[in-house]
């Protein structure tokens, strides 16, 4: 069947052809820059959807295109397929289930809009010219509760010398595409794989904009505010496109819109380095919008935190001393310590109190698999830890030193846990729990543990103010929020049918928090957080010059970053080789240098294997930071790998650290920040200099 001409959509210099195949659209179609391709139109740029019965929509009769406004509107009939066998509710027992209609059923119709208005930014000297689009979707007889937009962006038309800028918590920051590149966000490779499903979500896990550069200009694309959408962004060896799928989440409705999407190119060519600054450019601004859409305070740079875990038998009076007197020592603004909750490892221990090991031994009491101190029964500070009280002295303790305590919290907790026999705190088929589709078994990727909890019931009333209310008595002044994507942000409620996401309740616990003074480091890669701490699980993924992509993050080293043939996972050899003179200061320098301030663990180290030269260099890389941060607030990385400027939004106060000797690469008067004397003899390697007023 031949093609039908359509009329072209211009905005700016940016042009859109949809294609058509007879009466029905083959494709939303063309994207063009006057004779820039910005996507390979052979791949399809075409929605999908379906109802929560098993209806799949994926064919569009086309009726036209319209103005609107300074805009454009594309009026399409969507007709659903009867022929599919398995709809998506399963029972139970987690089984697949058969469609309730026959294969021959007549298709199910809906009207269907895509609408489009023109777009243009400035960013970092840039100027891009481009559209905004999303789907509306409306039926009587069909409600839909999601819709995946399958898109293909190639700069130029195909994969051929194109870089993608993409922060993934899987893959390199930034990846050359070629026709031979295998590539995809989803890393069931990795550790990933035990967690559920392969759509990691947008704000939390995946970045919320897009980003390409190539010998074509710059594409970018970005949506008008933050929202549920889980995406995967993949191509094969081989393959001439790279797919972008964006699966627009949202309540079950019988009239439905997508986000906005933007995406926007402009011609000029730009390197590496240039690259990673407009990255730096684009990434401040989605974090100051997503933060404003939640009415939250702007943030401030990460801070210097020690970490010490020992999993079982941690007290308050005791377990802790020693980290204390080597945060202060160093400078430290936070320890964060294990879990105070009453968890299973609490529960063990209170046992083993109460009936000493050898008289449980071949009886009931030891065959209970008590886990461990992420397995969360409820939010309480656990007795046998200390209780509050305990808790509060600690606080005091390491407050009359200088450091705060901040520990570790979670939205999930143990399917064992009794809160879910309190009727009132939970709703729907799955009680307190967030659901997959029969609305009875879990949403988690640990079916054992942790159990995803419903933030659409009153539970996340009631885990906000028992944290908040155990903060306010002790003096805990933070946590470290695990698993915050995939067991929090993305779920949504198939308990009470109503399959509304739950990432903007999420957001209200994060920022009741914030506003409460508290110090949150997310485990995650956090759109609207400058603490995400979230680990390497697909190895240094931030090797070399990549590292400047771990920007705003306290993302731990790994020994593997360093140290050849090096478990993944190993977090302390590092700082032990560091700090006992066994390994050069340099990366630590950089790190700091781009505002990644990874969580130490130096206290683990006998003092006697301390290199007295490398303690002082790492005290005044952390002095230094500590006093400067404050102004560190515009990234740019210099090139030829000469170091990182940074400018105070308040003060306009510059920056600079070195990476190698050098002239001062700008005019002016500069001071060594840390020896407060004037950089007379040029820039020294690995040093900090700010300009005079």
């Amino acid at each position: 069947m031949s093609e039908s001409p359509v009329p072209t959509l211009s905005f700016g210099n940016v042009t859109v052809t949809p294609q058509l195949r007879g009466r029905f659209l083959k494709s939303i179609g063309k994207v063009e820059a006057g004779k820039v391709r910005l996507r390979n139109p052979a791949t399809r740029w075409l929605p999908w959807f379906d109802t929560f019965a098993g209806g799949v929509f994926r064919q569009f009769a086309f009726l036209g295109v319209e103005s609107s406004g300074d805009g454009a509107v594309v009026k399409l009939r969507a007709i659903s397929d009867p022929d599919v066998l398995f709809r998506e509710q399963r029972d139970s027992s987690g089984d697949v289930c058969f469609r309730e209609t026959g294969w021959d059923a007549p298709p199910i119709e809906a009207d269907f809009l895509v609408r489009f208005r023109p777009a243009a930014a400035s960013i970092d000297g840039h100027s891009f010219t481009g559209f905004t689009y999303w789907f509306e979707y409306s039926s009587p007889d069909a409600p839909i509760h999601r819709i995946v937009d399958r898109q293909t962006w190639e700069l130029g038309g195909r994969l051929r010398d194109n870089t993608l800028c993409l922060r993934n918590w899987l893959t390199p920051p930034r990846v050359r595409l070629s026709r031979d590149t295998a590539y995809s966000t989803v890393g069931l490779d990795k550790w990933a794989k035990l967690l559920p499903g392969n759509l990691w979500a947008r704000w939390s896990l995946l970045p919320s904009f897009d980003m390409q550069y190539g010998p074509a200009g710059i594409l970018l694309g970005w949506f008008d505010r933050v929202s549920l959408i889980r995406t995967v962004v993949e191509t094969a060896a081989g393959e001439d496109a790279l797919r972008v799928l964006d699966m627009h989440l949202f309540e079950q409705s019988t009239n439905a819109a997508t986000n906005p999407k933007t995406i926007l190119w402009c011609p000029d060519v730009i390197d590496d380095t240039d690259a990673l600054n407009l990255w730096t450019r684009v990434l401040d601004q989605e974090h100051e919008k997503s933060r404003r859409q939640f009415a939250l305070e702007p943030e401030g740079p990460p801070a210097i935190v020690f970490s010490h875990n020992v999993w079982t038998n941690m007290r308050f009076d005791s377990t802790y001393e020693h980290v204390i007197d080597v945060a202060c020592e160093f400078g430290a603004d936070y320890v964060f310590i294990d879990p105070v909750w009453e968890h299973q490892e609490a529960l063990k221990e209170e046992l083993d109190a109460a009936i000493p090991s050898d008289l449980q031994k071949d009886t009931i009491l030891a065959k209970f698999w008590h886990q461990n101190m992420c397995v969360t029964l409820d939010f309480a500070v656990a007795e046998i830890l200390g209780g509050e009280q305990g808790l509060k002295a600690l606080c005091e303790r390491a407050a009359a030193k200088g450091v705060k305590i901040i520990s570790w919290m979670a939205t999930h907790c143990s399917p064992n846990s009794a809160l879910q026999t309190n009727k009132e705190l939970g709703r729907g088929q799955a009680g307190i729990f967030a659901a997959r589709e029969s609305g009875r078994h879990p949403d988690t990727g640990y079916p054992a543990s942790c159990w995803t909890l419903n933030l659409n019931t009153p539970v996340a009333d009631y885990i906000r103010e028992r944290i908040l209310g155990v903060c306010k008595r002790t003096g805990l002044a933070g946590f470290l929020w695990d698993s915050l994507s995939n067991l929090g942000w993305w779920q949504i409620d198939y308990s009470q049918n109503t399959m509304r996401p739950q990432f903007d309740r999420l957001m209200e616990l994060f920022s009741a928090l914030c506003r409460n003074g508290l110090y949150i480091q997310p485990e995650a890669i956090a759109t609207f957080s400058n603490h995400s701490c979230c680990g390497l699980h697909g190895g240094n993924i931030y090797a070399g010059d990549l590292l400047g992509f771990s920007y705003n993050t306290s993302i731990a080293f790994q020994s593997s970053e360093v140290i050849p043939d090096t478990p993944d996972g190993d977090l302390r050899d590092y700082d032990e080789r560091l700090i006992t003179g066994r390994e050069p200061i340099d990366m630590l320098f950089r790190a700091i240098a781009h505002r990644r301030v990874p969580n130490f663990s130096f206290h683990l180290t006998p003092r006697d294997r301390w290199h007295q030269g490398r303690v002082r260099e790492i005290k005044d890389i952390l002095r230094t930071y500590r006093k400067l941060r404050d102004s560190m607030t515009t990234r740019t990385v210099l090139k030829d790998d000469r170091g990182v400027l940074w400018t105070g939004s308040r003060d306009g106060r510059r920056i600079v650290f070195a990476f190698k000797d050098q002239p001062p690469p700008f005019e002016g008067s500069w001071r060594d920040a840390l020896a407060d004397s004037p950089a007379t003899d040029g820039f020294k390697a690995l040093r900090v200099y700010v300009q005079d007023a």
